[in-house]
C-alpha cells in the first residue's frame, strides 16, 4: 500500500507540482522503511512551505510544522510556522478586511480547529503551560460554543421540515423526494424542487434527519429572508463571524445548530445545517 501511494503522488508531480500535494507526500515518506526517503521528508516540506499564500493557503506551513515537532527537530520553528497561520486570521478579522475570493480557494487544512491541537501539543512541549491552558478553553469553546445546551436550542425550520424530524413526518411535509442514494448508516433524499438534500440516519432505527443540505438555487429561505445566492453580509449580518473554517466552508453557530456555508465571490453557493 505504502509503494502504491508513493507511485501515485510521483506520477501526479510529472504532471504538475503542487505544493500543498508535496507536502503531503513529505508526511507519508516519514513512513518509509528507507532511511533516505525518511531523511528527504523534511526538505520536501520546507520546499512546499516556500508556496505559503498566507490567509488562504494554510496546508503546506501547517504540514511543514508538524513534520517539525512530531520528528523533534525543531519545537520553535514548529510553533512560529503554527503562529503565523492562527494569528494571520486573528489580524485580519480584528481590522476588518474580508478577504475577496472569487473562487474556492486551495489548501486549506480540512478543519480550522486542527491548528490549534497543534498548537496546543507544542505549546506543551515547550512547557508553556499557561498559554496551551488558554488555547485549549479556545478549543473546547469551538466544540462546545456558548448555547449548545440542547435545551436552549431552537429548530430552523425549512418548510416546516427541521434538524431531527423524523421520515413519516418529512414526507408528509416535502412528499416523496425525487431520488435516494442508501448505505448502510444514511440516506440521502433529493429534493430537487427545492435543490435540497435531506440526510436521514437510519442506524438503529433512528429514521431521523441529520442533515439538511441547500443548493443553488433554492427556493427554501432561511430566518424569513436569507436564499442560497445572497451576500456573506446579509448571511453574516445574522449569524455574526464563523466560528472557524473547515476546508470551503465557513462554521456559524445559530440557535443550537451548525450552519456549514460555501461562498464564492462572497456570495452563498450552499448551506449545510446539522447538530
Amino acid at each position: 500500500m505504502y509503494t502504491q501511494t508513493k507511485n501515485a503522488y510521483k506520477n501526479y508531480f510529472n504532471i504538475i507540482y503542487e505544493a500543498g500535494l508535496a507536502s503531503s507526500y513529505a508526511h507519508l515518506l516519514t513512513a518509509s522503511p528507507l532511511p533516505h526517503e525518511q531523511d528527504s521528508a523534511l526538505k520536501i516540506a520546507n520546499e512546499a512551505d516556500r508556496f505559503y499564500a498566507g490567509e488562504t493557503d494554510k496546508t503546506v506551513r501547517v504540514n511543514y510544522a508538524v513534520l517539525l515537532y512530531t520528528l523533534g527537530k525543531n519545537y520553535q520553528k514548529a510553533k512560529s510556522l503554527i503562529e503565523d497561520c492562527i494569528f494571520l486570521k486573528t489580524t485580519a478579522q480584528s481590522s476588518g478586511k474580508k478577504v475577496q475570493q472569487l473562487f474556492l480557494t486551495t489548501g486549506f487544512p480540512m478543519d480550522e480547529r486542527q491548528l490549534l491541537f497543534h498548537y496546543i501539543v507544542i505549546l506543551t512541549a515547550l512547557d508553556e503551560q499557561e498559554a496551551a491552558e488558554k488555547q485549549k478553553k479556545h478549543l473546547t469553546a469551538l466544540f462546545n460554543p456558548t448555547g449548545s445546551d440542547i435545551t436552549q436550542q431552537k429548530p430552523l425550520i425549512l418548510r416546516s421540515v427541521f434538524i431531527g424530524i423524523g421520515v413519516d413526518a418529512l414526507l408528509q411535509q416535502w412528499k416523496r423526494p425525487s431520488s435516494i442514494v442508501y448505505n448502510y448508516y444514511t440516506e440521502r433524499w433529493m429534493y430537487r424542487t427545492f435543490n435540497c438534500e435531506a440526510v436521514i440516519d437510519v442506524w438503529d432505527n433512528q429514521n431521523t434527519v441529520v442533515q439538511l443540505i441547500i443548493g443553488y438555487p433554492s427556493s427554501l429561505t432561511l430566518f424569513g429572508s436569507i436564499r442560497t445566492g445572497d451576500t456573506r453580509k446579509e448571511f453574516e449580518a445574522i449569524c455574526g463571524s464563523p466560528l472557524y473554517r473547515c476546508a470551503d466552508t465557513d462554521i456559524y453557530f445559530y440557535q443550537g445548530a451548525l450552519l456549514q456555508v460555501l461562498y464564492g465571490n462572497n456570495k452563498i453557493r450552499s448551506i449545510i445545517i446539522r447538530n
